[in-house]
């Protein structure tokens, strides 16, 4: 049996070492100075023998760390223990053919598709939205919120009211149009996005962003791509102005016809939602930008004259100064049907800061 020298027992000790390191603890550092220690201690002797011994060693150990870097760079692409791969689902097409669909169906990167047919998507107890015919869009999330990616024609939706801030989401480009319980229409335009409000209340701003707008019940506007501009034109504001009267001669009566005993149910509900927004609206504007999020419920009691104006509104708990005076500049032109002897009403109110 040959006997090894000192340099062969060098190298053979080194690349032990480097062959039973695991991969995850391997101090490449440390075993470079290891081994470059023991090759100049053994210098003398190999350059006694004319070099050849030290171009053996070198070229080993090169060797050596080469196949040992394509079985750490193998390793990487192996599972780590206790991961498990991320499934991916290839996404689903919905709607050629049908004009109903089940949304329990559905799963985030699936696509619906209304061509000459319009198609309705139902989430029982949660909403319920109609893809108009030649109108696509892709199904963003199912879970706690309903978010979807309009990218071709319009959709109309009904969201079932919630007390939570968000329920329903559409996104139209960088533009995202949410609510937590209302009917609206969204159309994807070549400028960017339209929006027209049935009822309730609907938030318009940039993905990421905090809403830039807030548009009620009879409200539209069109807004840019990125959804942080924009123009509102107010249909409701309109509603609560007094009548334009024309002027009578001096001395003559105006002919009026006598004020219900009652108001109407429509029109004091109607009073109630612009209330509701002016507080949302309010509430979210006095909020500090940051991660924190703050929602809180409040009840409304309102009062009101036969002439419909308000005379008293509280709400409990209270809100804060700030809030409170936003909203009452918000409603000063605010009012209720007239009836022979007023009334009252009341409604709870969820808000939530962005």
């Amino acid at each position: 049996m040959t006997e090894q020298s000192g340099d062969d027992r060098a190298l053979e000790q080194v690349t032990g070492e480097m062959r039973d390191a695991p991969s995850g603890d391997l101090d490449w550092d440390r075993l470079e100075r290891q081994l470059m220690a023991r090759v100049d201690a053994d210098a003398r002797e190999t350059r006694r023998s004319g070099g050849g011994r030290l171009a053996v060693i070198l070229a080993a150990a090169a060797a050596v760390l080469l196949v040992l870097g394509v079985g750490l760079l193998r390793g990487d692409r192996a599972p780590q223990a206790g991961v498990q791969p991320v499934a991916t689902t290839a996404s689903r097409v919905f709607g050629p053919g049908q004009t109903q669909i089940d949304g329990n169906q559905l799963a985030g990167g699936d696509r619906v598709v209304a061509e000459a047919q319009a198609v309705v998507v139902s989430h029982p107890t949660r909403a319920s939205y109609t893809l108009e015919p030649s109108s696509q869009a892709t199904v963003e999330a199912v879970g706690d919120v309903i978010r979807l990616r309009l990218t071709q024609g319009a959709i109309s939706a009904e969201v079932v009211p919630s007390p939570k801030p968000e329920t329903f989401v559409i996104e139209v480009d960088e533009a995202r149009v949410a609510v937590h319980g209302t009917a609206f229409r969204v159309v994807r335009t070549e400028r960017g996005v339209n929006v027209s409000v049935s009822e309730g209340v609907v938030a318009v701003g940039g993905v990421g962003q905090k809403p830039s707008f807030f548009l009620r019940a009879r409200d539209s506007g069109a807004f840019a791509k990125n959804g942080l501009t924009g123009e509102v034109q107010r249909g409701a504001e309109a509603a609560v102005e007094p009548p334009a009267v024309d002027p009578k001669p001096a001395g003559s009566a105006a002919a009026k016809a006598p004020a219900p005993a009652t108001p109407s149910e429509s029109g004091v509900a109607k009073a109630l939602e612009q209330i509701s927004a002016s507080v949302s609206r309010c509430f979210t504007q006095s909020g500090a930008p940051g991660e924190v999020r703050v929602q809180m419920r409040t009840q409304l009691d309102v009062a009101f004259g036969a002439d419909g104006k308000p005379h008293a509104m509280t709400f409990e708990p209270p809100l804060s100064p700030s809030v409170l005076a936003c909203v009452q500049s918000d409603t000063a032109k605010l009012r209720f049907p007239e009836s022979a002897r007023g009334g009252s009403a009341q409604r709870s109110i969820l808000v939530a800061s962005e």
